[in-house]
């Protein structure tokens, strides 16, 4: 009658018969990337093999990344049955890559005492990438027959998630008691807060926030069914809106009793929140790793100037949505301009500044971004305008048209 479940296996299964009660977490670290060296960047998968256990969540937080990059057909697809076999195959190197999550990758790639099996490393985690969801589903005629037992459903989670949040060690003890800890892995309060750390959980009123208007939600799973289409398989065609029946989390708001005085293990939750990230210094910024190159660059401007056309806008509300799934990491925007032949190299430089600082402007007006992540650079000297340009002081209009461009790239801080 009721399970809990990925958004992305909701997306491939959840029909009429099945809706959707409550947000319990979102991964924050917890699912993984892991590569061979030399591979640093999602740039550097171009031509790689990437292996999954197929139709899992791994399958699809992949099918996210590779579509916000637009390199899905740029690599090569290795599903495996189970999480463990798609460990082996990268293990014996029949992958480049693997998608997985803890604690197996924790038992296939790293080694005792620390550290990590030679020749491969971490690419990004859900501390980066936002994601997994996973959900509080239950059988749709169950819930309309019986709306009483599904509210103390509903009031019951919030109850022990309030229980975990308050008193964590003496929740880790019950759970102990309960569950065989070498099954769960929990055998005292620190064991709990361990896992916790991974799982950004979904407290009452996020759960408000994020499910008062059903179309968040549902915008995230109609994403994902597109994606699974898109790979030949068939979801259900129920509209994703009905999926979700929010009355049971927005009535147990209404009970002061079932609202915690601590916050969670890991209180980062982001389908209806903003995350304050610290803003860089130039050090910082010069020493940022690159985690990927967004595939746009042709952001349109009136001629001559640094007002963004309206056709373009529309590319900009695509990279703030990524922005939103990805709280960890910062964007770098590298506004250029052309050069032409006889024109004052200050002119050019002048114009590159305006052009990044007026994509910085437009995305840091748009809901739920932080401004701090949004790092604006241009080339600031003639000697960075000859460095940076692919046709400097050119006299050719197809060759100054491709310098009118700016640069998106994904970082992160070093050292995090």
């Amino acid at each position: 009658t009721v399970l809990a479940a990925t958004h992305a296996a909701c997306a491939l299964f959840c029909d009429d018969d099945t809706v959707v009660l409550a947000v319990i977490d979102e991964s924050a670290g917890a699912d993984e990337i892991w590569v061979r060296e030399p591979i640093r960047t999602f740039n550097d998968l171009v031509g790689k093999r990437i292996a999954f256990a197929d139709r899992s969540v791994s399958h699809a937080m992949l099918l996210e990344i590779l579509s916000f990059l637009e390199l899905r057909q740029q690599v090569t697809l290795v599903p495996a049955k189970t999480v463990d076999d798609a460990l082996d195959a990268f293990k014996a190197g029949q992958a480049d890559a693997v998608v997985a999550w803890q604690p197996n990758t924790l038992q296939k790639l790293t080694v005792p005492g620390g550290g990590t099996v030679p020749g491969v490393r971490k690419l990004t985690d859900t501390g980066r990438f936002r994601l997994v969801l996973d959900l509080l589903i239950a059988n749709r005629r169950w819930v309309e027959s019986s709306p009483a037992a599904a509210q103390a459903l509903v009031d019951g989670w919030f109850a022990a998630l309030k229980a975990m949040q308050e008193n964590p060690d003496g929740f880790a003890a019950t759970l102990a008691r309960s569950i065989d800890p070498s099954w769960s892995g929990v055998r005292n309060g620190e064991d709990l807060k361990e896992q916790l750390a991974v799982l950004a959980q979904a407290t009452l009123a996020q759960n408000r926030l994020a499910l008062e208007d059903p179309g968040l939600l549902a915008g995230r799973i109609a994403e994902v069914r597109r994606l699974w289409s898109a790979e030949g398989l068939q979801p259900p065609a129920t509209e994703p809106r009905r999926l979700i029946d929010n009355r049971f989390v927005l009535r147990a708001n209404e009970n002061q009793a079932l609202v915690a005085s601590a916050p969670p293990v890991n209180p980062t939750f982001t389908l209806a929140s903003r995350i304050r990230m610290p803003r860089l210094s130039e050090e910082e910024l010069g020493r940022a790793r690159t985690v990927a190159q967004l595939p746009v660059e042709r952001i349109e401007f009136e001629p001559d100037s640094f007002v963004i056309r309206p056709v373009s806008r529309q590319q900009l509300d695509g990279i703030a949505d990524l922005l939103r799934r990805t709280p960890g990491l910062y964007l770098q925007i590298e506004g250029r301009a052309a050069k032409p032949r006889g024109e004052p190299p200050q002119e050019t430089i002048d114009l590159a500044r305006d052009r990044g600082n007026a994509v910085w402007a437009y995305l840091s007006t748009q809901p739920g971004l932080d401004p701090n992540r949004l790092l604006v650079t241009w080339p600031k000297t003639d000697a960075e305008l000859r460095e940076r340009l692919r046709f400097y002081d050119s006299a050719f209009e197809r060759e100054l048209e491709q310098d009118r461009i700016v640069l998106f790239t994904l970082v992160e801080p070093a050292g995090r």
